[in-house]
């Protein structure tokens, strides 16, 4: 894993709360409304902007907060974590190397909804620490970094080959098309776009899609009702069977298999 941690909870914190405080734990947090003050360290937060906090042990916190507020938390547990030298950031280690990424990502409020409901599956993965409910909390923090550092980049990012063929295949609309035809589009052969791929994310295009798929796959597998044949469709293989084999090489188990047993709300 490129940055290897252990969750320790997920939860959800609704009572007004006032205190001053170095925190003993590396943690994600949703602030989502409620908050009258926050600091970390030497960043002071404006309470009324909803924004992903990611901060290490031994962060100082000034925090004030009304009845009903709505906060979510996540602790990690790590050796990948901490506190940065500059103020409003946080080191954090990938493989190798650190970085430093911000402590705080602000949230539009289009953007807050999707997180609200996100860290309410992920408490009930948490809760529920089945084998793809585990899969699906540690998929869903690891997309929570990404979004830091997505947010963090910013412009900053350069839009290479790699980069191109990377938002096509996350695109939604590009799954029933081959490798080939999505390579064409940016100009590039598909043999020297897979080095490009494979040199600046580590993994050729192919086991991203696949990866892509199988992250999908696992939440039609556990919150929906759709068939085998209808989730091997919407996620763009020609075949029922080469989903299915894709899935049991991923996974372990055959997708019926996983339906039977996880699936909520199954009769």
């Amino acid at each position: 894993m490129l940055f290897p941690f252990q969750v320790g909870f997920v939860r959800d914190f609704r009572y007004a709360n006032r205190k001053i405080y170095t925190q003993s734990y590396h943690a994600i947090t949703l602030n989502a409304y409620g908050i009258k003050r926050l600091a970390v360290d030497e960043l002071e937060i404006d309470p009324a902007v909803p924004a992903l906090l990611l901060t290490a042990k031994g962060t100082r916190i000034a925090s004030d907060s009304i009845p009903g507020r709505e906060t979510w938390g996540i602790i990690l547990r790590t050796d990948c974590l901490r506190r940065s030298k500059t103020p409003g950031k946080v080191d954090v280690r990938i493989n190798d190397t650190w970085m430093s990424l911000p402590v705080l990502t602000p949230l539009g409020p289009e953007n807050l909804p999707g997180w609200q409901k996100e860290m309410a599956r992920l408490r009930e993965c948490y809760l529920n620490p089945i084998p793809l409910n585990t899969a699906r909390l540690e998929l869903g923090i690891m997309n929570i970094l990404r979004f830091i550092i997505d947010c963090s980049a910013g412009a900053a990012i350069r839009n290479t080959p790699a980069r191109e063929l990377k938002a096509l295949l996350e695109n939604p609309d590009s799954r029933r098309q081959s490798l080939q035809t999505l390579s064409s589009r940016t100009g590039y052969s598909p043999e020297h776009l897979r080095e490009l791929f494979r040199s600046e994310f580590g993994l050729s295009p192919g086991a991203y899609r696949n990866q892509l798929r199988m992250a999908e796959a696992m939440e039609c597998v556990a919150n929906s009702k759709l068939s085998v044949k209808e989730i091997a469709y919407r996620l763009g293989f020609k075949h029922q069977s080469h989903f299915s084999l894709a899935f049991r090489h991923a996974l372990g188990i055959s997708p019926r298999e996983a339906i039977a047993k996880y699936r909520l709300g199954k009769a």
